[in-house]
């Protein structure tokens, strides 16, 4: 690599993440057992293991495909050897910071911006911790930078082809995590006031983006309607609706633990549920996800529009109030944790529950000194970042007078903090934070030369 900055950077990413891949030893059986295959990651273990040795989906329908055939393709190769599959997470990691530096380099044409946005990328805690995750994350944040590139390439190129690759991307990113799923309809819209070209091709690669995205969905689509009767992506709307928005909003609106609402919804799901699906329903809160199918998650659907229906202002309160609390999020726990250091771990209650006044007290009152100035540090770091970006925001659109760079970036946070909404954990800032570090950039490389 020529440019010896940029080189020695990502060189700086890569060994930060391997440290703390080295500290949390994932081929240990125990840390395995205890630390790896825990929450989403036993479902996605299970999967890939159908993909790579049975080569089939275990007639799951509450998962897309993306994720789960990735970790196959390295359990069809080494074995089921989850630390392989985390290594190669690291590399994915650095990779999506390049393409943060190259997505500078097509916006403000100033490597110096690139520079200090990868620096802040390669910092960023989250972005290092969740590479030991089996999760989506990692592999979620490559597809979404590198369709971002290609996109801003297409804007400001106008070449066809280029809409046509970034759709691709787009399809595959959203069948690695569906919360993607209404993007591209922003990003339509994003193409056609664009002033550079004519109206029709304006159109032209709007439709061609969002049509290529769109139909990237339509084989797995179609394989769960052909399959369960139900032309979908999964099934996992209904249950969030139901077990994170419903329920969380329910939590901060009476006060009772998490498991308390969600046993009293599984019990209201049930009475709820057809005849012929009343026996199939949970009987309780361990038992929601067990056999959930298209027909299961409508029912839990159902009541979660009629519970937020009812409850419409304290839902949206909560909600607003999650897309705050995901900036604020220290995610010191999981850090801990995956330092092998002492936690105080918090329930779900615990949380996802109170105002920011009564979470910042509880942090306090609750978790271990080493924690509070772990949290402390996180928490600074992140501050830096908002203000900087804010005044990069600023710096962008009234000094450069870059209306549509500052809108595109404004859009693409929005949407992310948004739709993430009340449930707040500190990785779903991972898709967005890189964007935030582009503006830190514009304000800290202007400081730069004021001070030179």
């Amino acid at each position: 690599m020529r440019d010896k900055k940029l080189a020695a950077i990502l060189l700086f990413a890569l060994l930060t993440r391997l440290v703390v891949f080295i500290i949390f030893q994932p081929w240990n059986e125990t840390v395995v057992t205890n630390d790896v295959f825990i929450y989403d990651a036993i479902g996605y273990n299970i999967l890939a293991k159908c993909i790579a040795f049975n080569f089939s989906f275990c007639a799951d329908t509450f998962r897309t495909p993306v994720y789960p055939a990735f970790v196959a393709l390295f359990y069809w190769l080494f074995g089921v050897k989850v630390w392989v599959v985390l290594l190669a997470q690291i590399l994915l990691n650095v990779i999506s910071g390049y393409l943060l530096f190259k997505i500078s380099e097509r916006l403000f044409f100033n490597k110096n911006i690139g520079y200090i946005a990868l620096i802040l990328f390669a910092l960023d805690p989250q972005q290092i911790i969740f590479t030991t995750y089996l999760y989506t994350d990692t592999l979620f944040v490559l597809f979404f930078l590198w369709s971002m590139y290609l996109f801003i390439k297409a804007i400001q190129e106008g070449k066809s082809r280029l809409f046509f690759y970034s759709g691709i991307l787009f399809g595959l990113t959203i069948l690695t995590r569906p919360i993607a799923i209404y993007f591209p309809v922003l990003l339509f819209v994003y193409i056609i006031v664009q002033r550079n070209f004519s109206l029709k091709m304006k159109l032209r690669n709007a439709v061609l983006f969002t049509a290529c995205a769109y139909l990237m969905l339509v084989p797995w689509m179609y394989r769960n309607y052909k399959s369960y009767d139900h032309f979908a992506l999964s099934s996992i709307n209904g249950y969030n609706l139901l077990f994170y928005n419903a329920a969380y909003t329910e939590v901060n609106k009476s006060h009772k633990t998490y498991d308390q609402v969600c046993n009293e919804f599984v019990q209201l799901a049930k009475s709820e549920a057809p005849e012929n699906l009343k026996s199939q329903m949970p009987q309780n809160i361990e038992q929601r996800l067990h056999g959930l199918t298209f027909e299961k998650s409508d029912v839990y659907n159902d009541v979660a529009k009629q519970y937020l229906k009812k409850n419409l202002f304290s839902a949206i309160k909560a909600h607003l109030s999650g897309s705050v609390k995901l900036h604020l999020n220290m995610g010191s726990e999981v850090i801990m944790q995956r330092l092998h250091l002492p936690v105080k771990r918090w329930t779900d209650t615990e949380k996802y529950s109170g105002s920011i006044f009564t979470l910042a007290k509880r942090f306090f009152n609750s978790k271990t000194t080493a924690e509070v100035i772990l949290g402390l540090l996180v928490l600074g770091f992140l501050f830096f970042i908002y203000i900087t970006a804010f005044i990069g925001l600023v710096q962008l659109s009234f000094v450069q007078k870059q209306w549509m760079t500052a809108i595109f970036i404004v859009m693409l946070v929005g949407y992310f903090a948004f739709i993430s909404g009340i449930f707040y954990t500190p990785r779903y800032r991972l898709p967005f934070m890189p964007f935030y570090m582009l503006l830190s950039g514009i304000c800290i490389s202007g400081w730069k030369r004021r001070i030179s």
